[in-house]
């Protein structure tokens, strides 16, 4: 939704008006309400479907937006900020008052400029490209030169505006243009930008004000001969818009030389300036004289410290060439007195008020780590009364709000420190900590980067940003931080653990466990370490290795719930109902409100179906001790499956799938009901989660494989069947299957081959008893 009047964003900018409208968002001139001045805004819209497009975008919108912060120059205006909210990308920037080149020559009869008017302009222009291009350790390309982009202040001044940041917002096609048809050099069309590029788009401006021709309203690259041109400025501009690369100025100095000496009349490029000496009064060597350039000076300093006009220097300016007297002698020894009076008057008074300051700025520090809240801004406020432009109280407020989750009065506060001290890292890293609370990883990354920029080596800032590219899945570059700081701090036990959780998250778990072994090195009892390796090893399916972690933790700390509800649970997987009840019910004793072994007794009340009343009541105080656990909704929908409730129990598949989708045992439960009730398109499209998110389950495969024969997709039925067998070799359902589907195909033989399999793996078993009647019937039907 584009922006409105009076609307707000990032609370801190008021929408005043829109400026332009494009396909790619909106320009707006809005109030800065914290400087008290007006900007631009530039908003740029998300228009990719593809999250690695949007992925990449948004980590180039954060690298060129951060290299613009730093542009300082005269005809550059300035970037104040840079966000993305609503899915909207945002830069701020000082508001420019004036006219565009456009509006200048639409307002001229014929369209046209002098050709010294042409040489002047192209000349500045030179100035300005050949500060972008000359940035390190990569050139800035603005991309988009045109007369719409070049202002004139209403000083005179002009300015280059819209940088062409807004087209890495694209979605990346093929032929995608980087500039403005007509401006844009042959290159550009195909989507590539040079610092000749820009060469190309000036030397097309240029042209334009000569020939009063506008290039976006011709046939592209099409610049006929200029005529009637008194001085070389054509040969320059034809030169710049040549369509080969090679065939043009290599750099804007070079473009700028050429228009310097394009004139065919004489210009004088260095004007002399003659100084003019008046010659020194003759004074007698008894009579003393004070300048009047040096009592205009001490006029000013005095003026300077006491904030107020001197009338004794002012009277004396006028005695300036006389002879001093007495009187004035006087005057001038008065006058040093009170200067220095007050000088001492001023250090005495700062040094008071700075000892106040520290006070109540400790005095806060220590009202907030008691979560004192209210007399820690209090104190903070009082330091602003001492002095408004305090940045100790503006970020320690800063602080104080981050820790109380007011967020917006965090941010406001810490960017009136920012605005105090622009290199005042721990402003910035506080703000970055703001982001992140909020979740709002994007922006979080940006304030890390910030304070990287201003010191490389911030532990905290590194370590903050690897955590941002782990929230958002840049696992190697998560990795390469933590182990940045790990050069530094070989034995730091938690970066380790973030590795090993990196690592865990990417399912690279032979990694993982190096990593979390690598922290039992430095500790040996460190216990969350040793759970994190036990829960690999469930998730392999490795449930005796888990068992033998849980119980190391048990050695060392035997009262450790989480191991012994592990141990309960391992036990629960492997279907020994009997030792995983002993161990949730020793849970128990321990921690009467322990989530885990509350609904690990229940599971195994429902599995068995006994006492389901004690089962509800389990995980009725599991769900309120943690209403956020996705396990706790997949064992109540479990629990209405087993009391015939289907609808409730697909309710509550579903609430587990909301707050965690990679459950695969949630998707292949709900794929379950779904096909109980013949729905098989939908247990089709919940058995293939579960697969992706479990790949090596041969009971999914084998109840996908089932779906299919249910919908008569023999071909998919006997692969999944086949799959199953794979997996699990002595799982006799799949060759069950398969002995169905052959007879039903009347290939008999294979048919009894299968139906023989599930007779040697389980004899004596009810599916055994229906594998003999199957080989009875190809039996029969295939000795006709």
């Amino acid at each position: 939704m584009p922006l409105s009047r009076g609307d707000e964003i990032k609370g801190r900018y008021k929408i005043i008006d829109i400026l332009g409208k494009g396909g790619m968002g909106s320009v707006y001139l809005a109030e800065d309400w914290l400087h008290k001045e007006k900007c631009a805004i530039k908003e740029m819209l998300d228009n990719f479907s593809s999250d690695e497009e949007r992925k990449d975008a948004i980590k180039r919108f954060q690298n060129e937006a951060q290299i613009l912060v730093n542009i300082k120059h005269k005809n550059i205006p300035r970037i104040i900020d840079y966000f993305v909210e609503n899915n909207c990308y945002y830069l701020v920037m000082k508001y420019i008052e004036g006219k565009n080149l456009q509006e200048i020559i639409m307002e001229r009869k014929d369209g046209k400029f002098t050709e010294g008017e042409v040489i002047d302009l192209g000349v500045k222009l030179c100035d300005v490209l050949s500060y972008l291009h000359e940035q390190k350790p990569d050139p800035i390309v603005f991309r988009d030169i045109k007369p719409a982009n070049i202002m004139f202040e209403n000083n005179g001044n002009i300015m280059l505006i819209d940088f062409g940041i807004a087209k890495i917002l694209q979605p990346r096609k093929a032929g995608t243009i980087t500039g403005t048809p007509g401006f844009a050099s042959p290159e550009q069309y195909q989507g590539f930008a040079y610092p000749v590029s820009d060469i190309y788009s000036l030397g097309a401006t240029l042209y334009y004000l000569l020939s009063g021709r506008n290039p976006e309203n011709s046939t592209p690259f099409n610049f006929p001969p200029l005529e009637h041109c008194v001085s070389d400025v054509e040969k320059v501009i034809m030169k710049a818009i040549s369509m080969k690369i090679e065939e043009r100025f290599q750099n804007v100095l070079d473009m700028k030389r050429a228009l310097i000496y394009s004139r065919k009349t004489e210009i004088k490029m260095i004007t002399e300036m003659r100084e003019k000496v008046t010659p020194e009064e003759k004074v007698a060597p008894e009579e003393k004289v004070i300048s009047e350039e040096k009592l205009e000076e001490l006029f000013l300093v005095s003026e300077h410290v006491t904030g107020q006009s001197t009338e004794i220097l002012r009277s004396t300016k006028s005695l300036s060439k006389k002879p001093l007297n007495k009187y004035i002698k006087l005057c001038f020894y008065i006058t040093g007195l009170i200067i220095l009076f007050i000088c001492l008057y001023s250090l005495v008074n700062d040094y008071y008020r700075d000892r106040k300051i520290d006070h109540l700025c400790k005095e806060a520090e220590e009202f907030l780590k008691k979560d004192d809240y209210k007399n820690a801004i209090d104190r903070y406020e009082e330091v602003k009364k001492l002095k408004s432009d305090s940045i100790e109280a503006f970020r320690g407020a800063g602080k104080v709000y981050l820790k109380k989750g007011e967020y917006e009065h965090a941010r406001l506060s810490l960017e009136r420190a920012i605005d105090i001290d622009k290199d005042d890292e721990e402003s910035y890293l506080t703000m970055a900590k703001v982001f992140w609370e909020q979740k709002d990883i994007f922006n979080a990354e940006i304030w890390y980067k910030k304070v990287l920029v201003i010191n490389e080596d911030n532990i905290e800032a590194i370590n903050g940003l690897g955590d941002c590219y782990f929230a958002r899945k840049d696992y190697e570059n998560a990795i390469a931080k933590y182990k940045k700081l790990l050069e530094r701090d070989p034995q730091n036990i938690p970066l380790r653990m973030k590795i090993g959780y990196v690592y865990k998250e990417k399912k690279d778990y032979t990694n993982a466990i190096k990593w979390f072994t690598l922290a039992l090195k430095v500790k040996d009892t460190f216990t969350e370490a040793r759970l994190e390796i036990a829960d690999i090893y469930i998730i392999v399916k490795k449930y005796d290795n888990a068992i033998e972690e849980y119980k190391k933790i048990l050695k060392y700390k035997p009262q450790d719930v989480e191991a012994m509800s592990g141990i309960g649970e391992c036990y629960k997987i492997q279907q020994n109902y009997d030792n995983a009840m002993k161990w949730f019910e020793e849970t128990l004793k321990l921690k009467d409100d322990s989530v885990r072994g509350l609904r690990g007794k229940a599971d195994i009340l429902i599995v068995k179906k006994k006492n389901l009343k004690e089962a509800r009541k389990n995980l009725d105080r599991a769900l309120k001790l943690d209403p956020d656990d996705s396990l706790n909704y997949y064992s109540l929908g479990n629990y209405y499956v087993v009391k015939e409730d289907f609808n409730k129990a697909i309710e509550n598949y579903k609430k587990s799938i909301k707050i965690d989708p990679d459950i695969a045992c949630v998707h292949y439960d709900l794929g379950r009901v779904k096909a109980y009730l013949k729905k098989y398109d939908e247990a089709i499209e919940e058995y293939k989660k579960a697969i992706d998110l479990d790949p090596l389950d041969p009971y999914v495969h084998y109840n996908l494989g089932k779906a299919y024969y249910n919908k008569e997709n023999i071909e998919e039925a006997v692969k999944e069947y086949n799959i199953a067998i794979k997996l699990k070799k002595d799982y006799i359902y799949p060759y069950h299957g398969l002995g169905l589907i052959y007879l039903k195909i009347g290939k008999f033989k294979e048919a009894i081959g299968y139906f023989k399999k599930v007779l040697e793996i389980e004899p004596g078993s009810d599916l055994a008893m229906e594998a003999e009647k199957g080989i009875k019937f190809a039996e029969f039907y295939g000795s006709f």
